[in-house]
């Protein structure tokens, strides 16, 4: 029953998962997509960073301290594809800090992506410099 409630996941937790993963397995350098337009197939894997259950191979992941509901949160919680969704379950190589770090990792890519395509967070000025020019537009066109 506890590993069921612990994969509970809220309507906001997968949005936001999806949101910021930008579509993509986080597993450093793998350009798999999860969803496109052209299929109903979905290729991700909603992974435990702090595994769910006690009672498996990952059990060196598992925090008896945690509730099911943090296991079930987006914060305890990375997208991968099934390929890397088993890597990772080698703990020697993939502990929780390294998880955690792939994630955030790969959450500071996509953020720098998204903002390489908007100017006015790449250039956050920029936007301080268009207002002052407009403005002294308007005063110096009010004097005339």
């Amino acid at each position: 029953m506890a590993a069921n409630q612990s994969r509970s996941y809220s309507r906001l937790t997968i949005k936001k998962l999806y949101g910021l993963s930008g579509n993509q397995c986080a597993f450093p350098d793998c350009d798999v997509m999860f969803l496109n337009s052209d299929d109903d197939a979905n290729y991700s894997n909603i992974c435990h960073i702090q595994d769910a259950n006690e009672n498996t191979h990952k059990a060196d992941r598992y925090n008896p301290l945690m509730t099911d509901k943090e296991r079930a949160d987006y914060e305890n919680l990375i997208l991968l594809c099934p390929n890397h969704h088993i890597t990772t379950n080698n703990v020697n190589l993939y502990d929780v800090k390294s998880l955690k770090n792939i994630k955030r990792e790969h959450e500071i890519i996509i953020r720098q992506r998204i903002a390489g395509k908007n100017l006015i967070s790449k250039y956050p000025s920029a936007l301080n410099n268009i207002i002052s020019l407009i403005g002294q537009d308007l005063v110096s066109g009010a004097k005339d």
